[in-house]
């Protein structure tokens, strides 16, 4: 169980319950796509509305109080070793393009400092470790140590559908993150609102996965023409029965690696959209996530989000 304390500390379960609710929306959970929801009615759902610390309803000898306001889009907050608070917003997400990735600082007298600015959006999580932060953002894992940013571990697949979400620390010295996949279950279609700029982005395994040959129809978004698309291929693209090779950077994994960087490896993988780590005091690793889209070409029905008992090595499903 790592020792810093994390969204204010207490009950671990409850930490992780509060993250994985706080990023339902960047990490694409819910019946509808994100991407089928106009602009103006993300905006319209979700208006601004003044916090009313009176209006909880909590247990006898407890008090609300409203700590921050004014943020935007928040994602996560840690505790750092003198009691100050470091708060992300995620940056642009649909219907808001102009929104700002950022991580604040607050210190305990209330004044606020921008203390990261230059992020690739979304900002996912936040993790104060080893009197270090850590940020999670579209592609990257960063430290930000005596003021300045620094990449930690770069390249990661997140140009699809989701992207790099939630860190842990876990018991063995190791940093574990969360990597979502780039399609909905495997297919590259036009329900990818990104493929029109992106179309080599593909789903990529951790382990070799042999195919059949089995192809999907869609229409090409860029012309209208019929296109046959593999699993685990760019769009348009079907090789019959091929074997896709893994890699250690690949979808739907948990990866580690040690802080300075070194020692990257797909710890789990098979995970469709991997968004909440948390190690428990026993040195189990759970990880809550998203279930399939009815979308797509290849559109899969009723399927439940799950909290998952990681082992290493073990393949999910995905």
């Amino acid at each position: 169980m790592p020792e810093h304390a994390r969204m204010g500390g207490g009950d671990p379960l409850m930490r992780f319950l509060i993250a994985a609710f706080v990023l339902l929306g960047l990490c694409g959970c819910g019946a509808a796509p994100r991407s089928a929801i106009p602009p103006q009615r993300v905006l319209d759902e979700f208006a601004l509305v003044e916090p009313d610390a009176a209006a909880n309803e909590v247990a006898a000898g407890l008090a609300v109080e409203v700590a921050v306001r004014g943020l935007t889009y928040p994602t996560s907050l840690e505790i750092g070793d003198e009691g100050e608070m470091y708060l992300a917003e995620a940056g642009a997400v649909p219907g808001d393009a102009g929104a700002r990735a950022r991580v604040l600082r607050i210190a305990r007298n209330g004044s606020t400092t921008v203390v990261a600015d230059r992020l690739a959006p979304p900002v996912t999580d936040l993790l104060w470790h080893g009197g270090r932060l850590f940020i999670s953002h579209r592609g990257t894992i960063s430290v930000l140590e005596a003021g300045v940013v620094r990449e930690v571990v770069g390249g990661l697949p997140s140009q699809g559908d989701h992207q790099n979400n939630q860190l842990a620390a876990g018991p063995d010295g190791y940093l574990y993150v969360g990597q979502g996949t780039a399609t909905n279950a495997g297919v590259v279609g036009p329900d990818n609102v990104w493929l029109p700029q992106q179309r080599s982005v593909r789903d990529v395994p951790a382990k070799a996965v042999v195919l059949r040959d089995l192809a999907f129809v869609a229409s090409d978004p860029a012309d209208g023409a019929t296109a046959k698309t593999g699993a685990f291929q760019p769009f348009a693209t079907a090789s019959g029965a091929i074997t896709v090779p893994g890699a250690i950077k690949a979808n739907g994994a948990i990866l580690r690696f040690k802080p300075d960087g070194s020692g990257l490896e797909a710890y789990a993988w098979g995970l469709r959209n991997p968004c909440g780590l948390q190690w428990t005091p026993e040195g189990r690793l759970y990880a809550s996530d998203d279930g399939f889209d009815e979308r797509g070409s290849r559109p899969i029905a009723n399927a439940p989000d799950v909290v998952w008992d990681i082992r290493r090595d073990a393949w999910y499903g995905w």
